[in-house]
């Protein structure tokens, strides 16, 4: 049963719009994560256009650039509200000798908006090989997105027993976890996914003449009508698939349900 939803939006760049090796990636990116969480996490995407010409670099650290910060905020501020936004950059126009970034801390997350990663492709790249870059950054932000929801920063660390959760676990300073095999992470973090990224819908019912969804919590939403099932469908909301044969769900008025689209 799906417990929890992560939602990501991958802003793909110009010259990757037919490359086939990122939705591999994530396909097998999120296999990972269902296999280490009992099939109680899925991670689900949506893909944008974006042409990535001239945007501007800036260095991070010293010899080390990613996109500017300032210009990511503006992109970012007028794209639908996820809590995991990649962009997905072409090689043509990617300036650093590193191939991925999760700009976590650097990022203006003030709002506890969305975490954002920045990965380097081209469309010849080798699945496996993009998918290390996915589930790096993706890695990192996780650790920074539950410290702050937690508002709990080195938690990662005791939950890890290490001093630097970045360097020791996710880059593989510590022999007790290789690099690039973050299994085990997402299995040790299953409880705040869930926590903070349910699923709010896991199933629905037929109970004689009614049909009703019941959500993560146990309560039970009635539906109105066939075309609010199918927009909850479209939002995310309802996790499965259910049939309706005749268009209508008949309601027996004992609950209400109010749906409010941001």
């Amino acid at each position: 049963m799906i417990k929890a939803k992560l939602p990501y939006l991958v802003l793909v760049d110009t010259p990757l719009e037919n490359a086939t090796n990122i939705d591999e990636a994530l396909v097998l990116h999120g296999q990972d994560i269902l296999d280490a969480t009992d099939k109680e996490v899925l991670s689900v995407w949506e893909k944008i256009d974006f042409d990535f010409t001239g945007a501007p670099w800036e260095e991070y650290s010293p010899g080390y650039k990613g996109p500017a910060i300032s210009w990511v905020t503006n992109v970012v501020k007028d794209l639908p509200n996820k809590p995991f936004i990649q962009l997905v950059i072409d090689d043509s126009h990617w300036d650093s000798v590193v191939y991925g970034w999760n700009l976590g801390r650097f990022f203006s997350n003030s709002e506890g908006r969305s975490q954002v990663q920045v990965i380097k492709n081209w469309p010849t790249r080798q699945t496996p090989s993009l998918k290390k870059t996915f589930d790096m950054e993706i890695a990192h932000a996780f650790d920074n997105w539950i410290e702050y929801l937690e508002k709990d920063f080195g938690l990662f660390e005791r939950l890890f027993g290490v001093t630097d959760f970045d360097e020791d676990v996710i880059h593989g300073r510590d022999q007790r976890y290789p690099v690039y095999q973050y299994k085990p992470v997402y299995a040790k973090i299953k409880e705040y996914l869930i926590k903070h990224f349910p699923n709010m819908v896991h199933h629905i019912i037929e109970d004689g003449t009614e049909q009703y969804l019941v959500g993560s919590n146990g309560k039970k939403f009635h539906i109105y009508n066939l075309a609010t099932l199918q927009a909850l469908k479209e939002l995310g909301i309802v996790g499965d698939n259910p049939l309706v044969s005749n268009g209508s769900i008949p309601d027996s008025g004992k609950e209400l349900v109010v749906l409010i689209k941001e």
